[in-house]
């Protein structure tokens, strides 16, 4: 069994300094990608037709560097990145189209070993 998750890292320039990296996973079956984020608390899903649909349990606050956002908290029946699955899972849904990443946090990976290789692009 593969247990490794490939990365699309997006570096910022050829200096390679800073990058963002993409990882896809699936929400209740459904392919996504997302910011692996490890400094988000808890995993949020951009406005689409697909978040819409999921059933809203209440409200999450966010804080970050660009001020504070106030979140739909959402329910879904499963989350898989490789190997790591979580099921029953409240995540955040923006309530607005300005937010254009779907980012993948802490909520997800906390209780896992994982290792980042940037030189092999992957998770493991």
């Amino acid at each position: 069994m593969n247990t490794s998750v490939k990365l699309d890292i997006q570096y910022d320039d050829d200096s390679k300094t800073s990058a963002i990296v993409y990882v896809d996973a699936k929400v209740n079956g459904q392919d996504h990608k997302f910011v692996l984020d490890t400094g988000c608390r808890t995993t949020s899903l951009m406005l689409s037709k697909f978040s819409e649909l999921l059933f809203r349990v209440g409200e999450n606050e966010s804080s970050g560097t660009i001020g504070t956002e106030v979140f739909d908290l959402v329910e879904v029946d499963q989350i898989e990145l490789g190997p790591i699955v979580k099921r029953n899972c409240h995540i955040s849904r923006s309530n607005t189209l300005k937010i254009d990443k779907n980012l993948l946090g802490m909520d997800v990976l906390k209780g896992s070993s994982i290792l980042l290789s940037y030189k092999r692009s992957e998770l493991n």
